[in-house]
């Protein structure tokens, strides 16, 4: 009951402080700790009744729906967000050689949801056009557990509700997945060890180069899965891994100045109008030319 009552305490300091989308998290690994049978249950469950259709309406225009698990619409999300983006891409190159460098987004071609629904239907031609060779797919979905949770479920044991807020198990860009999914499959896929320092970032996982790629990239996006601009919530599989101080300042390509933004808010960053600066608590800011906080 103690144990309880100091999760509730907690979670309501949760409420207050953290984004939605943290805080909504965190509240599921509170349930998924709190209930561990209950919610392996409702994951098995949820897989069982896993289902996908297209149906054609009287007007003739189709309808596709689906349901999935939490790890088997995890991969799918993945895939379908890469195809998402490469439409995109395409979009706004037709517009810059359009409209020139003046191109805004009013100039792209489609829609967002015209583009989701071209980029579902080019992961069904892509995959009707695959080689049958059975390599792995792109993009690779990452998982990320932390270690002690992975440990508890491979083993068997009790999850801890008392540390919800230190759990972690979700994909690279933050989608949520069930505990006894992402830890079994560490039996059989491929798992890279991260290492963190107090204020939560990455301090061992990759090589040193001017431009965050490989595994330096995948460090660096691991630290957010959204952009770091305030009040923007462009989830990290649409950002880019760049420097808080910059390369020409002597910056180095290491984690730990490194951060997540969005295209178009790094490039506001580059211009020198503003700048990021991490904190000692591994939380970044950015500000003004003034030196004041923006967000």
């Amino acid at each position: 009951m103690q144990v309880q009552l100091e999760c509730v305490e907690s979670l309501l300091v949760d409420a207050i402080v953290l984004p939605y989308d943290e805080f909504e998290r965190r509240i599921r690994y509170f349930q998924r700790s709190a209930d561990q049978t209950g919610a392996e249950t409702q994951a098995r469950l949820n897989h069982a009744a896993r289902d996908a259709m297209m149906r054609q309406k009287a007007d003739g225009s189709w309808i596709l729906w689906a349901t999935f698990g939490s790890l088997q619409g995890a991969q799918v999300n993945e895939v379908l967000a890469h195809f998402i983006q490469a439409e995109w891409e395409t979009d706004w190159a037709e517009a810059r050689n359009r409209c020139g460098d003046d191109a805004t987004l009013s100039d792209l071609q489609r829609s967002e949801p015209q583009r989701r629904a071209d980029a579902a239907a080019a992961v069904f031609l892509a995959a009707a056009s695959a080689p049958g060779d059975r390599r792995a797919p792109l993009p690779t979905l990452n998982i990320v557990i932390d270690d002690t949770t992975a440990e508890v479920i491979v083993s068997g044991g009790p999850l801890d509700a008392a540390r919800y807020n230190k759990m972690i198990c979700h994909t690279q860009n933050g989608d949520p997945v069930d505990c006894s999914e992402a830890a079994v499959i560490t039996l059989w896929r491929h798992i890279r060890r991260v290492v963190r320092d107090a204020s939560g970032v990455v301090i061992d996982m990759g090589r040193r180069s001017r431009l965050f790629t490989g595994a330096a990239r995948q460090a660096v996006l691991l630290l957010s899965d959204r952009c770091l601009w305030p009040g923007c919530d462009r989830p990290n599989r649409n950002c880019e891994a760049d420097h808080s101080l910059g390369w020409k300042a002597h910056g180095n390509t290491v984690p730990w100045n490194g951060g997540t933004m969005c295209r178009a808010h790094n490039r506001l960053k580059e211009t020198g109008n503003f700048s990021a600066r991490r904190q000692a608590n591994g939380s970044w800011t950015i500000h003004d030319n003034d030196g004041e906080p923006i967000g």
